[in-house]
């Protein structure tokens, strides 16, 4: 598609989308550390702690505020305690830890900020500090990273009466990527269980299998994947899991069409009442939405004037592009030693977590590192303990061709699987990641300019312009700041789509100016 600027024409690269008289740029890539130490109690009605086993920590989706250059975040992390008590049975206690986070964007000069944060628990260790109170220490690592509007035009100059200003454009590629949350989901449902039976620890993983974009927003299906651990009243612990289908609807403003989506969720609190035929469980979850596409982006490579000397400025930027987005299912697979159980032991429960650690492209592949650990629960008819494990994951996502600038990763796990096999464990999980992968377009752009001085008056009727390898139409107008179409014109040289075309001067030796 042709596009008249100024004198100048220009062919648009990409037609999908209008042409944008702004670029994102990135202004915010921070990580904040928050310091965890708490004191807790448990409530009356829960028995007291002999010993503790793990603590299972949880992030909810934060609510946030981008004010100007600013940004502040407010969420909460979510602790689920597994103990013995002092029958020796087990017993679970869920606390929350409010958390806030604000972060500047160092003076950075845009509008219409967008922000973006990721909150990961640190050694998270808990200490039984009396019978009924223990204390939670770690850190919470949070990433905040911010996108911003700069305008690729300068008002002082882009008018329909500034004839004298000559302008080369180019539409190039730019990120636009848009987000919003979903916290209205509310789920029940009923745990049916055997006579003598207990829930005694209960979590849950928002899984998404499925994201859809409209004009409004994103459309999003997934399950909640639920994992209870039983008792009976002689002690015999066990394992049921239950799917609990959702869909959410994220709120965004997506105009026009070619946007691709990735979404994750948390569970904001989860309930159980027991009742006289089984257990009803309540679980309000978040789910957060992204949408991302390279739209065209129009900005000014070269400018002069006709009629005034111009102090230009121009700026080597880094523009962010979209490399993939989207979910990838994969499997994990790993093997440890169990040496040192108990005669007759038996492996009940394990509790999974995955954090990514890098993104790198491998024969034209996006492949995501990271780390799988593994929480093991094992009993015997005396006791309860658990064990540790952590390997390493790789992921191959989709194909790709150029250098991954910045990634965002959520993984959750759908499910795993434990078997002893002779004196290890093996370990299979089931996992998906939502993936966001940025790259980075270096361009060269004209950002401020000034007309502050006339051209001094040509002391002759006409100039012989004599033509050298590389010079175009463009550099010549420039030199001699003239129009490049009249200068055309006048040579009678046919009108180039780009004035800075290398044959815009082919077998042409000199111009009249």
């Amino acid at each position: 598609m042709e596009k008249s600027i100024g004198d100048i024409v220009t062919t648009d690269e990409i037609v999908f989308a209008p042409i944008s008289k702004a670029f994102q740029v990135p202004v915010c890539n921070k990580t904040v550390v928050t310091e965890i130490s708490e004191d807790l109690t448990l409530p009356d009605y829960l028995p007291e702690i002999r010993r503790l086993l793990r603590v299972t920590p949880s992030i909810s989706v934060p609510s946030q505020y981008v004010n100007g250059n600013m940004a502040e975040f407010s969420g909460n992390a979510n602790w689920n305690i597994l103990y013995v008590c002092g029958e020796g049975t087990l017993s679970e206690a869920a606390f929350s830890s409010p958390y806030e986070v604000s972060v500047d964007f160092d003076g950075a000069d845009v509008d219409d900020a967008i922000a973006f944060i990721e909150t990961i628990p640190e050694n998270i260790l808990g200490k039984v500090t009396s019978p009924r109170k223990l204390n939670i220490r770690g850190r919470l690592s949070h990433t905040v990273k911010a996108y911003g509007d700069r305008s690729t035009t300068d008002d002082s100059y882009d008018t329909e009466n500034a004839t004298h200003v000559k302008k080369l454009s180019k539409t190039i590629p730019s990120l636009k990527i848009l987000s919003g949350v979903d916290n209205t989901l509310e789920l029940s449902e009923s745990i049916g269980l055997s006579n003598g039976e207990r829930i005694v620890s209960k979590r849950g993983t928002v899984v998404i299998n499925q994201v859809t974009p409209s004009e409004q927003g994103i459309t999003c299906q997934g399950n909640v994947c639920l994992s209870f651990i039983t008792e009976t009243e002689n002690k015999k612990a066990s394992v049921s899991e239950r799917n609990l289908p959702f869909s959410a609807y994220v709120p965004i403003d997506l105009e026009g069409d070619a946007w691709k989506c990735r979404a994750y969720g948390k569970i904001d609190d989860m309930e159980l009442e027991e009742t006289e035929t089984g257990n009803n469980i309540r679980i309000r979850i978040s789910v957060a939405g992204e949408a991302e596409r390279n739209q065209p982006c129009q900005i000014t490579t070269y400018i002069f004037s006709t009629n005034y000397k111009a102090d230009t400025t121009v700026d080597e930027i880094s523009l962010p592009c979209s490399l993939d987005i989207g979910h990838f299912n994969f499997a994990h697979d790993g093997s440890a030693e169990i040496d040192g159980l108990p005669e007759g032991a038996e492996i009940i429960d394990v509790y999974t977590t995955a954090k990514a650690e890098k993104l790198i492209l491998e024969n034209e592949k996006y492949i995501l590192l990271g780390k799988c650990k593994y929480n093991v629960l094992y009993g015997s008819e005396k006791e309860y303990s658990v064990r540790e494990s952590e390997f390493p994951f790789s992921c191959e996502l989709g194909n790709g061709t150029e250098s991954p600038k910045d990634f965002s990763a959520d993984i959750c796990v759908r499910s795993t699987k434990i078997r002893p096999e002779g004196e290890n464990m093996a370990f299979s999980s089931e996992l998906t990641a939502s993936v966001n992968i940025i790259g980075e377009t270096p361009i060269t752009a004209v950002t401020d300019v000034s007309f502050n001085e006339d051209l001094p008056t040509r002391s002759s009727a006409f100039t012989v312009a004599y033509t050298a390898d590389g010079d175009t139409l463009w550099n010549i107008a420039k030199r001699y700041s003239v129009d490049p179409t009249v200068l055309a014109e006048s040579n009678g040289l046919k009108k180039p789509l780009r004035a800075d075309d290398a044959e815009t001067l082919s077998g042409v030796k000199y111009l009249i100016i």
